[in-house]
């Protein structure tokens, strides 16, 4: 099992030092389904491949030079490069036991090499040698029979390169993969501390590859043949992908984005990548350059961003809402039902609900929250929607630290933050079990003024044409990919949602 860590990354085989979540949402972090920071021992710069082969061996490859390997589970490193690449970069390591792996390397005028050793890294052989001087293999990847394997490099004259090996890695062999297009300058390549290639199954390998048409492709024949498996991404920076060692079916991706108004994150696939769905919740920063699944444990999930390393212990959600089962079975008057409609949340794709800490429910009121309360969000189906507008994904609660409180709208409700997937407009009911009554109410949301532009980013309020409360406190707020709510560029296909109800101070519809 293969694990990519980006620039500055931390390198660690058992994680023991976990620091506490940053967001608001520190119950729903406990529960799962949630991303944390975490702070991991031991670290070296520009890493590019680490390869963990059980709880004491592992293998790093560094982008600067140096192949490291450790016995004793990350507390002690020993080079161990071959001799004659002392001066080179290694783009990737791979390791079928505890002596035996392999590593790409890359020098002057693309000049990729593939090196194995069998003893440690004591000594070496060069198994491959590229001739092709602008071709650069950047990823190696080697299926679980330790047998088969593959490199792939960027594009050359719009096309990927591929080699081969069916004899663990003593020798290697180009094929000519069919299914993967062929691409103009810049719409496809590798980022250079992304994960290109992972292997899962007995003959499946996944490659994710960046730029702006890049997609994820799926391999079923070793490498030879290739199919897009990107229906249902809403981003086309698809920079890593991670499979999970105990279920082939099992994938996940993550997105560089530009700005917040084009979807990045992280998403997951459960059906072999025929669709794909956010996996984000938490995420202080969504620029995801690398992801790895704990081999020890498939539900142990990192990810590596611009701002550190963040894990998520995955837990069951049957409705794929990313929210856990056992934590929407908690809310509403009759228990897992938070919005009252007989059902129970967790098999209902369209409804999530979370918990709200208790505590102010922002820090210009004097209101207090109980253990207990919650928020739950609803796509009300029975309503024109565009779209299948059938979930409500990556529902949470945003701390101030991450979007202020408006200077207009006194809130009356944290600032949530949710995702449909795949709807284009639809009607949402929104409900605080803290505050049922909204004199005078509005609700404001923390979208660009001008669609689109990141940088434009500012509370403004729904008309009363467009978002109403009745007598219970339900809001009910009609959304569009194209129009003030949806914090996505026009024509995402998708809309995020960030926002709170609250009391217009000075006057509606006008922004901060």
């Amino acid at each position: 099992m293969r694990l990519i860590l980006g620039t500055a990354a931390a390198v660690v085989l058992t994680l023991s030092t976990v620091s506490s979540a940053t967001s608001a949402d520190q119950s729903a972090a406990a529960a799962g389904l949630s991303w944390k920071r975490v702070d991991l021992p031991h670290s070296h710069q520009s890493l590019r491949g680490l390869d963990a082969v059980n709880a004491k061996v592992a293998w790093v490859a560094g982008d600067e030079g140096g192949v490291w390997r450790t016995t004793d589970g990350g507390k002690t490193w020993k080079d161990v490069r071959p001799d004659a690449e002392k001066a080179l970069a290694f783009r990737d390591v791979e390791a079928d036991s505890g002596d035996v792996a392999q590593v790409l390397s890359i020098g002057p005028r693309g000049q990729s090499r593939i090196y194995k050793t069998v003893d440690g890294g004591k000594s070496w052989d060069l198994t491959f040698k590229n001739a092709e001087a602008t071709a650069f293999y950047d990823c190696l990847a080697m299926f679980p029979d330790g047998v088969h394997g593959l490199a792939m490099s960027d594009p050359v004259d719009g096309k990927f390169r591929v080699i081969t090996t069916d004899d663990a890695g003593d020798t290697w062999k180009k094929v000519d993969p069919s299914g993967m297009p062929k691409a103009k300058d810049g719409e496809f390549g590798f980022a250079a501390s992304g994960t290109c290639v992972v292997t899962a199954g007995v003959k499946d390998a996944w490659i994710a590859s960046g730029g702006t048409a890049a997609r994820v492709f799926h391999s079923t024949d070793y490498g030879q043949t290739w199919t897009d498996s990107s229906s249902g991404l809403p981003c086309r920076y698809n920079f890593t992908v991670a499979a999970d060692p105990s279920n082939a079916q099992v994938v996940w991706t993550g997105c560089v984005f530009s700005d917040i108004t084009h979807p990045g994150g992280i998403y997951r696939s459960n059906d072999g990548g025929a669709s794909w769905l956010p996996y984000g919740r938490g995420l202080r920063n969504e620029a995801i350059s690398w992801l790895t699944v704990d081999p020890a444990d498939s539900g142990h999930i990192l990810a590596g961003a611009a701002e550190g390393v963040d894990e998520m212990r995955f837990a069951p959600d049957a409705d794929q809402d990313g929210i856990p089962d056992s934590e929407e079975a908690i809310f509403g008057t009759v228990p897992g039902d938070a919005n009252d409609d007989g059902t129970q949340d967790s098999t209902q794709a369209n409804v999530a609900s979370i918990g709200i800490p208790a505590g102010p429910l922002a820090p210009s009121l004097a209101k207090t929250t109980a253990a207990g309360d919650y928020v739950v969000v609803e796509v009300d189906l029975s309503q024109p929607h565009n779209g299948s507008c059938a979930r409500v994904s990556d529902l949470s609660v945003i701390s101030t630290d991450q979007i202020a409180l408006s200077n207009r709208m006194q809130q009356a409700a944290p600032t949530i933050r949710f995702i449909l997937p795949d709807c284009q407009s639809a009607r949402v009911n929104i409900r605080y079990s803290a505050v049922t009554s909204y004199p005078n109410g509005v609700l404001g949301s923390y979208s660009p003024q001008t669609p689109g532009d990141g940088t434009t980013l500012a509370w403004g309020t729904f008309a009363t044409t467009q978002a109403s409360v009745d007598g219970n406190g339900f809001w009910s707020v009609d959304l569009a990919e194209n129009a003030f709510g949806n914090v996505y560029a026009p024509g995402s296909g998708a809309i995020l949602f960030q926002g709170a109800p609250g009391k217009d101070a000075v006057f509606a519809n006008g922004f901060d």
